[in-house]
């Protein structure tokens, strides 16, 4: 049951054990729950009512075990008003609440009661009406979607939705272990037809365990396996953790999946890449997809903290009624719009998921995105094994090293997350990784034809899976600038030039080849009202671009503009958004996780500059590489702070941790290069205390995960 290396057993079981006993008392822990909402939260607050107004919101479904129901009210300048509703269900009144004003203006949530819904049915339809004794906003979302019941005030349609939260009788708590069978069920919906209540189970108390298992097993293995053994377990472990994060997330719920899936199924069904510029004969998804979108109430709940996706079993009937009705199946090739998330984007990453969705075609909308997903999931095994690769080309006698590194990577909770969703970052983060990879083997042993001819071809494939791929460009020629200058013999001449000549045609060649996927001219286009496609604002504002970089990280000195609002954005993008941020970015941990994970970075950075202390002889041997390394994340982080620069101060941030990935398989070698700090032979039993860790973060992360989408 433990082979290989017993120290590397022990550290980490004392690890694993210390974060499972976290995760247990979490889940023991009595907290406050919704019994479900309508789907919509409040991104703003689009109803307005005058005083004596009523608004009612129809069609409310209200969950088993409701005793109180919820809306958001919001005045800007004038306290709060006081608030009379009422709840009808099935031609009766439920209950009757006056809420007093409040002195303060500001935005406040206010709930109803009514008399607590039994365990069946399901849900009951009802009515909520509100009728305010001054001037107040609702919160909601502006507009309606298909398929909504407007609300009406004083008896007329209203124009947008209401966000409803369902609550249970006040002081009512419940701890997330109780609740795991209903989070099951309500993780079950708007899935695959195998999928079920049971795979949930299966997957946090076998399937997740048996992942952890291999992990560890692999790292304490590492020393007496072929390396090719150990990469192919790695690859193992990483889709297998990658396949359980597909099938947790909702479908289309992380960052702009439902843009990037469009482009999947466009792609497959024509062959042609989405539009550059909006057009009016089309929209960014297809018929089935909209369709789909509606259902999930997508674009109503994403982005925000109390959003939640639909939870019962009628929301799923009624998309398969609606569908039921339609004369013929929607069709799947009626989307291809612009879309911002999209279109700067070539096929090359989209084309590559098409045999999957292609796979899935006669299934349903869900059945074809978890294809998708299932099939993504390989890039992120690339990443995962450059990383592995580039610490084993630096320190080929310690395999303990290479396999700390992939496996670090392999449950980095947001990188798994991120891999598991349909979203070109996928396709660039692993050609990053490749040219990071090629580029130290190339520092290392020198150029050779076939590997410049390899980098060449990384390198053009970068900005073709994404724009964002240019950053890297940069840093890889100033390697190779230092590689000729310290290698340019006739052989190494051959090799610059075959690099030069593989890159010249692989970039001709697609240039010649992309025009093909484009889509037909349409004389509806809308030139007038194209979307800029912006270049990089900072390299046309150095001093101003200096002064934002340096406000990422800390706060503005007395001669700068100050432009952000949140203090040390870093936080947010690179720590929040970078390690644990799911869904859109709605889903987070306790505030001392990200305090905890700060502290474990400085610890790294101070344990790499002691490494190279300790080992000087080692740093002034593979200098290049070492140096390469560490600039990767700096220059990937300051390409990205440049196209996102802006001279008006920010109030929220716009860049997210995820933007960084490219710089992954460098990041993976920093910390466990850091291990060194503590000599040789306790740096791999410090490596497997920090692999057991990000395991242990990896599972509760799956477990906050399902929480924040369904308590």
């Amino acid at each position: 049951m433990f082979p290989g290396d017993r120290r590397v057993w022990k550290v980490a079981g004392l690890v694993a054990a210390a974060g499972l006993v976290v995760i247990i008392v979490a889940l023991l822990w009595p907290r406050d729950y919704f019994t479900g909402t309508n789907s919509i939260r409040s991104r703003g607050f689009p109803t307005f009512l005058d005083p004596g107004q009523r608004l009612c919101v129809k069609n409310l479904d209200i969950p088993a075990g409701t005793e109180r129901v919820q809306i958001e009210v919001y005045n800007a300048d004038h306290p709060l008003p006081a608030l009379d509703g009422e709840v009808e269900a099935g031609g009766r009144r439920l209950g009757a609440t006056h809420v007093p004003g409040r002195p303060r203006p500001g935005s406040r949530k206010v709930a109803f009661d009514i008399p607590e819904r039994p365990d069946q049915p399901e849900a009951t339809t009802g009515t909520l009406c509100v009728r305010t004794a001054g001037n107040v906003a609702v919160g909601g979302m502006a507009e309606l979607q298909t398929g909504d019941v407007a609300p009406t005030i004083d008896g007329e349609p209203g124009k947008h939705r209401v966000a409803v939260w369902y609550l249970p009788p006040e002081g009512d708590k419940r701890t997330l272990l109780g609740q795991l069978p209903t989070i099951f069920e309500r993780a079950a919906l708007f899935r695959p037809g195998v999928v079920g209540p049971w795979t949930y189970w299966v997957i946090l108390l076998a399937w997740m365990p048996l992942v952890a298992y291999a992990g560890l097993r692999v790292l304490a293995r590492a020393g007496e396996r072929p390396p090719r053994r150990t990469a192919i377990a790695l690859v193992a472990v990483t889709v297998a953790n990658g396949w359980a994060w597909a099938l947790l997330t909702p479908p289309f719920d992380s960052p702009d999946e439902s843009e990037h899936f469009a482009y999947v199924q466009y792609f497959a069904e024509t062959g042609h890449r989405v539009a550059r510029h909006p057009r009016r004969d089309r929209s960014t998804h297809s018929a089935e997809q909209q369709h789909a979108l509606d259902a999930l109430r997508l674009f109503s709940y994403t982005e925000r903290r109390d959003g939640r996706p639909p939870w019962l079993e009628r929301n799923e009937r009624r998309w398969a009624e609606r569908l039921a009705r339609e004369p013929r199946p929607p069709p799947q090739d009626t989307g291809g719009g612009n879309a911002i998330a999209t279109q700067l984007n070539d096929p090359l990453y989209y084309g590559s998921l098409a045999p999957a969705y292609l796979v899935a075609q006669g299934g349903s909308s869900w059945t074809q995105l978890t294809a998708a997903r299932l099939l993504t999931v390989l890039y992120g095994a690339i990443v995962v094994l450059c990383a592995f690769a580039v610490v084993r080309e630096l320190l080929p006698t310690r395999p303990w090293a290479a396999a700390a590194a992939g496996l670090l990577l392999a449950f980095q909770p947001m990188f798994a997350f991120i891999s598991s969703s349909v979203n070109n970052d996928g396709g660039v983060n692993a050609m990053a990784a490749l040219a990071v990879y090629l580029t130290v083997r190339a520092l290392r042993r020198g150029l050779t034809p076939r590997l410049g001819a390899a980098l060449a071809l990384t390198l053009v494939a970068l900005p073709v899976m994404k724009p964002t791929g240019y950053s890297l460009y940069p840093i890889v020629l100033l390697a190779l600038a230092a590689l000729l200058w310290k290698r340019h013999s006739r052989a190494d001449l051959r090799a610059y030039a075959a690099l030069a000549a593989t890159f010249a045609v692989a970039f001709a060649g697609w240039e010649l080849l992309a025009p093909a996927f484009d889509q037909p001219p349409s004389p509806v286009a809308l030139p007038a009202n194209e979307v800029p496609i912006t270049g990089v604002p900072g390299k046309d504002h150095p001093r101003g671009y200096a002064s934002y970089l340096w406000q990422v990280f800390l706060p503005p000195l007395p001669f700068m503009d100050d432009l952000f609002v949140p203090r040390l954005p870093f936080y947010d993008i690179y720590v929040k958004t970078g390690f644990a941020a799911f869904g859109w970015y709605q889903v987070l941990f306790p505030e001392w996780v990200y305090l905890t994970i700060v502290a474990a970075m400085l610890a790294a950075a101070a344990g790499g500059v002691l490494a190279v202390r300790r080992h000087r002889e080692w740093a002034r041997r593979h200098w290049m590489e070492l140096a390469f390394l560490v600039l990767v994340p700096f220059v990937v982080l300051a390409a990205v702070e440049a196209a996102f620069y802006t001279s008006v101060p920010r109030h929220r941030t716009a860049e997210f941790g995820r933007y960084e990935f490219p710089a992954m398989a460098a990041l993976a070698a920093l910390p466990v290069g850091a291990c060194f700090a503590f000599g040789r032979r306790r740096a791999p039993l410090i490596a497997a205390g920090v692999v057991a860790a990000m395991i242990v973060f990896d599972y509760a992360a799956q477990l906050v995960a399902l929480a924040g989408y369904y308590t």
